[in-house]
């Protein structure tokens, strides 16, 4: 896949690179005029060069190419402020009121909080119940994860439709992250996450509801402030802008969005200790393609994700950047392996080729021989498949080609049978083993018959 320049400027962003990355937002501009995140990120860059003038006029462009957006407005107005335009800046405050009404207990920074009374704009530190001092408490509430889990093992669930041909019931008994709409899956899979992360603003805006009724601490990006009323188990996450970390091992502080959620989690994950990260739900592919980050409406059943009303008709989401997402990958493995921890990704059918491969069976061998019944080994079952091509099927019938018997003495022994019930036979065996030896996939394309010691 080729590195679109809006790729390559967010990377440059992220290793704070900001010059190189100004130029090539400037080409992602040329490339896709109308994409207002363009203009949002390279605001964001000239913001962080001094560049306050400039910054000012990206955000005007992006307001234009996504004018329902309350953060931007909120951007805009900071950057107004901070040239010294306060009455704009009011103006572009009182937009972004109109747009989300919950903003107005809200401020993207502590340099000028909101007079309730009149909706201006005050230069002083931004009151208790700001966005600034919701990700202050939030701070203090990640703090709480640090070690939490030392030397354990959890599981970060993608959304690929991948989750569908698996079997889910072991999750009960591990430590999930669940993320974006993995609530769609809770009823089906009898389930729920220990901890939840999102950061998407598109989805976070189309899931406050089901995200609010979670019973787990839920780990949100900043951008998500605005649409929740403060409770406990809401912690709010720094990640946009990124902090100057590839890979942050203090969450508390700011954690890097890696153009993927599941890369926050790694992040959570690291900081809580967890010395083994198990992936599943990771596709890496999409059905729907386009310039990555683009912003779309769904045209109909979403085939990307393990429903089909994931981002349904009439849904607008974004386009996923699996080139960035593969190399933070890359980086989180780097960062796991150098403190002697791994990621494996047992994403049945899954295409990231960062992570070494194991199959979810056999890693989760013990929860889901609880819920079958079974206790078969490894070593047993690696022995039955080298014997099974020569094990007899034991039946009542004999092993006949034709559809009659002449020989009198068998049917005295035997009923005889047409060859396609003796067929029948033999394919219900098959079944019934398949669904003894369910976790081991092989099983599908192995010849043979299989006789179970059971």
């Amino acid at each position: 896949m080729t590195v679109t320049a809006f790729g390559q400027a967010n990377q440059l962003l992220r290793d704070g690179k900001l010059e190189e990355a100004v130029v090539a937002y400037r080409l992602a501009i040329e490339h896709n005029p109308n994409s207002y995140l363009s203009y949002q990120n390279l605001g964001e860059t000239l913001g962080k060069l001094g560049r306050l003038d400039e910054a000012v006029e990206m955000y005007r462009w992006a307001v234009q190419f996504k004018p329902d957006a309350a953060w931007l407005h909120w951007e805009l107005s900071q950057a107004l402020q901070q040239v010294g335009r306060v009455e704009e800046a009011q103006e572009r405050h009182q937009q972004a009121l109109k747009i989300d009404p919950k903003l107005c207990q809200l401020s993207l920074t502590g340099v000028y909080s909101l007079d309730t009374a009149n909706g201006s704009l005050l230069n002083s530190p931004a009151p208790s119940g700001t966005a600034s001092d919701l990700l202050k408490q939030s701070q203090e509430k990640i703090r709480q994860f640090h070690n939490k889990h030392l030397g354990e093992r959890c599981v970060i669930i993608g959304n690929g439709p991948s989750l569908n041909e698996m079997d889910l019931s072991f999750l009960k008994h591990e430590i999930c992250f669940g993320t974006n709409k993995i609530y769609l899956g809770f009823e089906r899979w009898e389930f729920s996450p220990t901890y939840y992360v999102a950061v998407n603003p598109f989805v976070i805006e189309q899931s406050v509801d089901e995200i609010g009724k979670m019973s787990c601490p839920k780990f949100i990006g900043n951008r998500g402030i605005s649409y929740f009323d403060p409770t406990d188990d809401i912690i709010f996450i720094k990640t946009f802008p990124s902090p100057g970390e590839s890979f942050s091992k203090r969450p508390d502080v700011g954690s890097n969005e890696g153009c993927t959620v599941t890369y926050v989690a790694m992040q959570l994950a690291y900081y809580m200790g967890f010395n083994e990260v198990i992936l599943i739900g990771v596709d890496h592919h999409f059905v729907t393609q386009g310039t990555p980050h683009k912003a779309i409406v769904s045209e109909g059943d979403d085939l990307n994700h393990f429903d089909t009303n994931y981002f349904g008709k009439g849904v607008e989401w974004q386009l996923p950047d699996l080139e960035n997402s593969e190399k933070s990958y890359r980086v989180a493995k780097k960062v796991f392996e150098e403190s002697g921890r791994k990621i494996i990704d047992a994403t049945v059918n899954g295409r990231c080729q960062v992570f070494p491969k194991q199959d979810y069976g056999l890693i989760f061998k013990e929860e889901l021989d609880k819920q079958t019944g079974n206790s078969i080994s490894e070593d047993n079952f690696k022995n039955n498949q080298k014997s099974a091509s020569f094990a007899p099927v034991k039946t009542d019938y004999p092993s006949v080609k034709s559809t009659s018997c002449n020989n009198k003495s068998q049917k005295k022994t035997y009923d005889c049978v047409r060859e396609t019930d003796l067929l029948k036979i033999l394919h219900e065996t098959q079944e019934l083993l398949q669904e003894y030896y369910f976790k081991y996939d092989k099983l599908k394309n192995q010849k043979g018959v299989y006789t179970p010691s059971v």
